[in-house]
């Protein structure tokens, strides 16, 4: 028997490996002689870089970059060759802000890396822009590849959200060439543009700490940056789909690095090789924080599911939200919830390591029992 094993991370307690990892000794102890792999995935938000790098022999490379709230912090990219994986979560991350205050964070950070991975030989960069804690339009992104946003009065300006209002020029002669002579490719499935309802600063501001009246003035900094950025480049860039993931860094690599969007949990399977490690499989078990109706569209586990090929597919989650049932039609055979007893949610994220191995002992024995029944049914 062989079983592969692919979850995403349940945000807050279980990174994926080691939801991998927990689900990985129950079904060792349940099914002494199979075959297991581990495959932790993410569909280019937090976890992605653990998930490339689990699933890919990667040098990993060790830097110091400005941090979200502009203090050093280390970050971590990984490489293999003359390709290079960068995620905007280890860098300009939202679990790295103190501040938490979108109007006064920075993207300088993921470009930085981008920097010195195009400094140390990088010819394709795989960039994984989810969990951003900005909301600067990938400006201190853009600052620290050489571009200069300038005020009415000629000065420089620091790459933040409350800066955007104040930009009459960019200057794009300090541009590094390395990032044009480079292939860029965004790992998201953030869909929204740029300004309006559904954009950057409306949907995602309020999470990274956003109040209404900085909603306000960062739309306003935005539509003022898109106007400054079409007059630079003579294009406009702002309605394309995804120039509002990362806070507008979407909008920057796309309008400043030609960069091209991939789907997120497609494009990390197809890195880490899943279909060659799926092939043969008996089992797949697959998983996230919370499944909903919402999880039938481009989530990660109906993404594992999908290219399992009729293979029987089993999620584990935390939560199971209206709706869930969806995911039945997109390749999902069964959901179990990691939960054993009602408790409160402090109470389960501290618990959530033993909790997964107990559900997974669980859900793999009543998997065993079916294998069982079947031994004994009878033919119609």
């Amino acid at each position: 028997m062989k079983i592969l094993i692919a979850p995403d991370s349940f945000k807050g307690s279980l990174s994926a490996g080691e939801a991998a990892a927990k689900i990985a000794e129950a079904a060792a102890a349940v099914f002494p002689e199979a075959e297991i792999i581990e495959a932790p995935v993410a569909d280019g938000g937090e976890g992605t870089l653990d998930a490339i790098m689990q699933g890919l022999e990667l040098e990993t490379v060790t830097l110091s970059v400005t941090g979200p709230d502009f203090e050093p912090c280390s970050a971590v990219y990984g490489k293999q060759g003359d390709t290079a994986y960068i995620e905007m979560a280890r860098t300009s991350g939202l679990c790295m802000s103190r501040l938490r205050e979108a109007k006064k964070t920075t993207s300088r950070g993921f470009g930085e890396a981008i920097l010195h991975a195009l400094e140390g030989g990088a010819k394709t960069l795989y960039m994984a822009i989810g969990g951003s804690a900005t909301n600067d339009g990938g400006m201190g992104m853009l600052e620290a590849l050489g571009v200069r946003f300038l005020d009415a009065n000629g000065k420089a300006l620091e790459g933040k959200g409350e800066n955007l209002t104040h930009i009459c020029t960019i200057d794009t002669s300090g541009l590094t060439p390395l990032l044009q002579e480079a292939d860029c490719y965004i790992i998201c499935d953030v869909q929204n543009p740029l300004l309006g309802e559904t954009g950057a600063t409306r949907v995602y501001g309020p999470q990274k700490g956003a109040g209404e009246a900085d909603l306000d003035m960062l739309e306003k900094g935005m539509e003022k940056y898109a106007e400054c950025a079409a007059r630079t480049l003579g294009e406009r860039f702002e309605t394309l789909p995804g120039a509002g993931a990362a806070g507008g860094v979407g909008f920057a690599l796309l309008a400043f690095a030609g960069a091209k969007f991939c789907p997120g949990i497609e494009t990390v399977l197809d890195i880490i090789g899943f279909d060659k490690k799926v092939k043969n499989a008996d089992l797949v078990i697959t998983g996230e924080g919370k499944m909903d109706g919402q999880s039938a569209f481009g989530k990660a586990p109906v993404g594992v599911a999908q290219r399992c090929g009729g293979i029987p597919v089993v999620a584990m989650v935390g939560g199971i939200g209206d709706g869930f049932e969806a995911v039945y039609n997109r390749g999902i055979t069964a959901v179990f919830s990691v939960f054993d007893n009602a408790m409160p949610l402090s109470t389960a994220i501290e618990n959530a390591a033993p909790m997964m191995r107990r559900a997974a002992e669980r859900m793999l024995r009543t998997v065993k029992a079916g294998m069982q029944i079947s031994k004994y049914m009878k033919p119609y």
